[in-house]
């Protein structure tokens, strides 16, 4: 039995991109016909006893379950997340650097989800001899999921993620609301911002509440499951997403076979998945450059069909749930 590990929550109603990155491995892997199933860091040790091996996600939060493995001689792929590699390894002589250090050093090799993290890792850990293997994740959207029909009277803006300083949910409030009060009295189109997500952190999402209030045009469904928020995208127009920190993010992969604009920050996951020369990136963590591009976005076609057009041209258009098997298949095979 391979079993996928993934951190617990001490929110019940979510879905982490680690729960769902896991979830789709344990599909994948059973349809290649490898025995597998998906558990919480909690209920490994009830299932050691059946564990032939496994493929775990986040270095840090999982570094008790890497030890298990390594005490007890269990093969384990290891998933490093987007705060494992821009966050906790970027700590050096921290604890947090100490037990992602540890759990990398016992793995069979390496998973990343796209490769800047994958040179990220190599900087900060020159003399790893351990194989790092880039997996980019996949998605199960087909024609019949993409938009046909389009609201010329209304755009419709959405940030999908949980609300954390990490994802810059702020940022995104801020830049939008600056845009549409610049935007409102000048051209004849409603324009809202819909956002979806669970509220990790509670002060911070008491700024970004109080900030959205002022303009009445935001509003926040908290959690919604995966065929929601496709439903949703489809209704959109653009996706915006202006994370600081991203290990792979499946959203922009998502927005990309939907057809869909995307505004997103400049950070390495994000040029690595839409390609460098995209038009709607914007400089990260910069209020007044998402500002900028929005309005560019609202106030003029041409570039709300440049930036669909160029979708077209990114490394991932034509990247399928066939590609990622593969890839996964290579890897887990290390450890049978």
């Amino acid at each position: 039995m391979m079993n996928v590990i993934i951190p617990s929550t001490r929110i019940k109603r979510i879905i982490t991109g680690n729960q769902r990155t896991g979830m789709r491995y344990v599909k994948i892997l059973q349809n290649l016909g490898i025995n597998s199933r998906l558990i919480f860091d909690y209920e490994f040790e009830q299932n050691i006893t059946t564990t032939n091996s496994a493929i775990i996600l986040h270095a840090k939060k999982n570094h008790k379950i890497a030890s298990i493995c390594q005490k007890k001689l269990i093969p384990y792929i290891l998933v490093l997340t987007g705060t494992d590699i821009y966050s906790d390894l970027s700590k050096k002589n921290s604890t947090c650097y100490k037990k992602c250090f540890e759990s990398i050093s016992g793995a069979k090799a390496i998973v990343v989800l796209q490769p800047d993290a994958k040179k990220k890792l190599k900087e900060i850990i020159p003399d790893l001899n351990i194989n790092v293997y880039v997996i980019f994740q996949s998605t199960n959207i087909c024609d019949q999921n993409k938009k046909l029909i389009k609201n010329d009277k209304q755009i419709s803006i959405l940030m999908v993620g949980n609300i954390r300083r990490e994802k810059e949910t702020l940022l995104g409030i801020n830049g939008f609301a600056q845009a549409h009060s610049a935007c409102k009295d000048v051209v004849d189109i409603q324009i809202c911002l819909t956002h979806i997500g669970t509220e990790l952190e509670e002060n911070y999402t008491k700024i970004v509440k109080k900030k959205a209030n002022k303009t009445p045009t935001i509003r926040f469904l908290g959690f919604r499951d995966n065929l929601k928020v496709i439903s949703m995208m489809n209704q959109s127009d653009l996706l915006l997403n202006p994370s600081a920190i991203e290990g792979g993010c499946l959203v922009i992969k998502e927005a990309i076979d939907l057809n869909l604009p995307i505004l997103a920050s400049d950070i390495g996951c994000h040029k690595e998945m839409l390609g460098a020369d995209y038009p709607g990136l914007f400089l990260a963590k910069d209020c007044n450059s998402v500002t900028k591009k929005l309005k560019s976005f609202i106030m003029q076609k041409k570039v709300r069909e440049l930036w669909k057009n160029s979708l077209r041209d990114s490394p991932l258009a034509l990247y399928t749930e066939k590609d990622e098997a593969r890839l996964l298949s290579k890897v887990a095979k290390l450890t049978l």
